[in-house]
């Protein structure tokens, strides 16, 4: 190895340290990272390889950690997935992180809806409707959020009209 080699690893390692420092990275981002920064593919593997053998690097830690965060954030399952693809996570990792969630769906999706719109009227179920499947929630799940919250407001409006 020559002097020059040298400095370019030292360089590419204190460049990989940097961007791994804040939070974990799905392999594929940080890989993409690297070569965004002019690194040499071959040079990146290695080092790839040897931040996985220390454990500094590993895509199920990160799609847990991101599943988490996201879940916490109010994201529905179909979401996080999507997120997490796109981030360069594998499929069977993703459904074990989601997998691994203990999350009332449901109880989220609610909070998420009455956050973000008005459940009284057919034009803000609608719009909750839209809003809670662009977060990721599953159909089933918006469908007796609305659905509920409708029965709910017929029955007070007729219990109402009985007094």
């Amino acid at each position: 190895m020559t002097e020059g080699d040298e400095e370019y690893d030292a360089e590419l390692e204190k460049v990989a340290q940097r961007l791994l420092a804040p939070r974990d990275h799905a392999v594929f981002e940080f890989k993409a990272k690297l070569r965004k920064r002019g690194f040499e593919n071959q040079r990146i593997e290695t080092l790839i390889a040897l931040y996985q053998k220390r454990g500094w690097l590993d895509d199920q830690r990160f799609a847990d950690r991101q599943a988490e965060l996201l879940a916490r954030d109010l994201w529905g399952r179909n979401q996080i997935r999507k997120k997490l693809q796109k981030r360069g996570v594998s499929a069977c990792l993703i459904s074990a992180a989601i997998a691994k969630l203990d999350v009332d769906w449901m109880g989220n999706a609610k909070i998420r809806a009455h956050k973000k719109c008005e459940m009284e009227s057919s034009k803000g179920r609608e719009r909750a409707f839209r809003h809670l499947i662009q977060r990721g929630f599953q159909n089933e799940i918006v469908r007796k959020i609305i659905f509920l919250n409708r029965n709910l407001l017929e029955k007070s409006v007729l219990f109402t009209k009985e007094k």
